[in-house]
């Protein structure tokens, strides 16, 4: 029972943090270092309690910290290439200490789980990203209709990839409402004789400081979509609790789809 307690309060320590770091993240794209400088200390407290009531078990003890070692070391990675920015990678490294295991009194649906937690938390925050697409799509589409305009006009040179990744992960936005935050997805260039030329810049890294004329941009730019990821990593930790890893059962109900046929 008490281990059922520690966990649940692993939890709601787990979601106020992870919430008021999406709340600034959405609103000020940054995150104060305070976040993190209060919920490492306490993830690891709550994390060296549960070990004290389990008498730090040889078997336990071996599990808890290969997956805060392992899934910080992945995290940093993913963070050093620019996979995720740096906010990201503290709070999913917050959650490696606060939670490398599964709380007692949870049963994820599916089954479905990475040997270490942390993983998994990582894994539902990729796929849940994912599942912004059709939403950007969507808006993209709907600007079209209502601009009754091409999309990718002056990008007639750009390869049909390249269009169909600014579709799925970039949004035409009017110049005046590009934020001080906002990617552009796009460079132009001005030639001596006047001649606007623009092509698409879409870049996998997370986060990619560069210049950009803001005067020579046309009326309407792209800009990267921009719902921050620690959005997405608040809802994969919830799903990693309730449902399990997605990323390990879809790949597991694809193999049993073969075997099957």
């Amino acid at each position: 029972m008490e281990f059922f307690k520690v966990g649940l309060i692993k939890v709601i320590v787990s979601l106020v943090f992870l919430l008021s770091a999406s709340y600034f993240d959405y609103k000020e794209r940054e995150v104060p270092d305070t976040v993190w400088a209060l919920f490492i200390p306490i993830a690891a407290s709550l994390t060296i309690y549960e070990l004290y009531l389990s008498g730090f078990a040889w078997p336990l003890l071996t599990k808890v910290l290969l997956s805060i070692v392992l899934s910080t070391a992945l995290f940093l990675v993913v963070s050093y290439v620019g996979l995720y920015g740096g906010a990201d990678a503290k709070a999913l490294i917050s959650l490696s200490v606060l939670m490398p295991v599964l709380p007692e009194g949870f049963k994820p649906v599916l089954g479905c789980l990475a040997p270490f937690l942390p993983i998994s938390f990582f894994n539902n925050s990729v796929i849940l990203s994912l599942m912004a697409i059709p939403y950007v799509i969507a808006l993209n589409l709907l600007w079209k209709i209502r601009r009754k305009s091409p999309l990718f006009k002056g990008f007639e040179a750009e390869s049909i990839l390249k269009k169909i990744a600014a579709l799925a992960f970039c949004v035409k936005v009017d110049k005046s409402r590009v934020k001080p935050y906002d990617s552009i997805a796009e460079d132009v260039v001005v030639t001596p004789e006047g001649k606007i030329l623009r092509k698409l810049r879409l870049s996998w890294k997370a986060e990619e400081e560069r210049d950009v004329d803001y005067k020579a941009l046309p009326q309407e730019v792209f800009v990267s979509f921009s719902i921050p990821m620690i959005v997405f990593i608040t809802l994969g930790f919830l799903v990693t609790l309730f449902l399990g890893d997605l990323v390990i059962w879809i790949v597991e109900s694809f193999f049993q789809l073969l075997l099957a046929t």
